[in-house]
């Protein structure tokens, strides 16, 4: 995907959307003595703006119902529509007190590859790109790639079919900086920040985790980078 910068000395500029399904957009103050740090991401889409977007990894072998996202207050679902613009109707969705849910029937309909929804709620419209498998094994439900302004602890989730998260590793990570509970991991804000200023030209902490389920043992990595 490619991208286009423009400079304007105006306080708005108009993009077109005519030959793109979505966009993203940062802006950056330019001034005599150098430039500002690129503000945080908005989406725009041909008919609305995004506020945010979220990848997650489902199996239809999974039996669970696919957290999406969490608001501060009592969240409502207004209308879905997938990236062909099909409606998706309400009745696959769950809003569980500030928490809204896919429904597992739904999702083990879908085909094995992304797909990504559009959700319309009280709170404004939310991406959700979504990779459907068909594995058996282990595996990370929260996209690997995690971005932090080191406020909050991150919490990383998997599909553990029965089995357990054994360990972390990577980057002088010990256990004293993570926890693990059933199927969630949480790595302290304090030890991801630390590396950062350890290192101030890194731009991602690589950290390894081993899952094992039965006979089944998987290993992978999470990408923790710094919001811009």
């Amino acid at each position: 995907m490619g991208s286009d910068r423009y400079t304007t000395a105006d306080t708005n500029k108009s993009l077109s959307l005519t030959n793109f399904y979505r966009i993203e957009i940062k802006v950056r103050a330019i001034f005599r003595l150098g430039v500002s740090e690129y503000s945080p991401s908005i989406y725009a889409s041909n008919s609305m703006t995004v506020l945010s977007s979220t990848t997650k990894n489902y199996s239809k072998q999974s039996a669970f119902n696919l957290e999406l996202k969490t608001f501060e207050n009592n969240a409502e679902v207004l209308s879905v529509t997938d990236i062909m613009e099909e409606p998706v109707a309400l009745s696959n969705f769950l809003v569980v007190d500030h928490t809204i849910f896919f429904k597992s029937e739904y999702l083990s309909t879908l085909l094995v590859g992304n797909h990504i929804f559009i959700l319309e709620t009280n709170f404004g419209n939310h991406e959700f790109k979504i990779n459907i498998t068909n594995t058996t094994r282990p595996y990370m439900i929260t996209s690997s790639e995690i971005f932090t302004n080191f406020n909050e602890d991150v919490v990383v989730t998997y599909e553990l079919f029965g089995g357990e998260v054994l360990s972390l590793s990577g980057n002088e990570i010990t256990e004293s900086d993570y926890s693990i509970s059933g199927n969630s991991v949480t790595i302290d804000k304090d030890y991801i920040e630390d590396q950062f200023v350890k290192l101030p030209s890194r731009t991602t902490l690589i950290l390894g985790y081993t899952l094992e389920s039965g006979d089944n043992v998987v290993i992978g990595y999470i990408f923790i980078k710094k919001n811009n």
